[in-house]
This record gives C-alpha cells, sequence and structure tokens, in this order.
C-alpha cells in the first residue's frame, strides 16, 4: 500500500510549486521503485512525469508547473503493483 498526499504552493513569478508525499507499507526501508504520476490540468489535459520512490517515506517535489493541477495520479496508468490511498496532507 502507498499513501500518497501532494500540495500546491503559488511562486511569487505565479508558477506552481508541487510537492508529494508517499509512505509505503509492508515494504523493507530501503525499497525503491519508479514510478509515474499523471498531473490532471482539467479539459482532458494531462501530464506525466516520473518519481524515483527511494524509501518507505519519500517527499519529493514535481518540476515547476506553469497552471495549477486538479489532480494528481499516483502511479498512473498502473504499471507498479500496489494499492494507492490518497491521504490529506
Amino acid at each position: 500500500t502507498s499513501r500518497f498526499a501532494w500540495r500546491t504552493d503559488r511562486a511569487p513569478d505565479g508558477k506552481y510549486k508541487v510537492r508529494c508525499r508517499v509512505q509505503q507499507a509492508c515494504v523493507p526501508a530501503t525499497f525503491g521503485m519508479p514510478v509515474p504520476i499523471g498531473i490532471d490540468f482539467g479539459n482532458g489535459r494531462v501530464a506525466r512525469v516520473g518519481v524515483e520512490v527511494t524509501s518507505a517515506r519519500s517527499e519529493f517535489d514535481l518540476p515547476i508547473l506553469d497552471q495549477a493541477p486538479k489532480a494528481l495520479l499516483f502511479n498512473d496508468l498502473q504499471s507498479v503493483l500496489c494499492r494507492v490511498e490518497e491521504v490529506k496532507w
């Protein structure tokens, strides 16, 4: 199970910084895996980025975005065998 949380902050230049946190259950402390994240901007517009989850608890920033995302989809396309729970930051 991967518990995924994210938050968006607006930068002074008007762009958006997205901070993500993943807490994995039932894995060793050193477990790592590449995971795709879908960034849903609404109106059918989706971008994807790959991140490396490097431990049982990881925090990371996505690349700076020009617009605020409507939703993030951790393990987009279900390429990693895990159950995802979205939780509040």
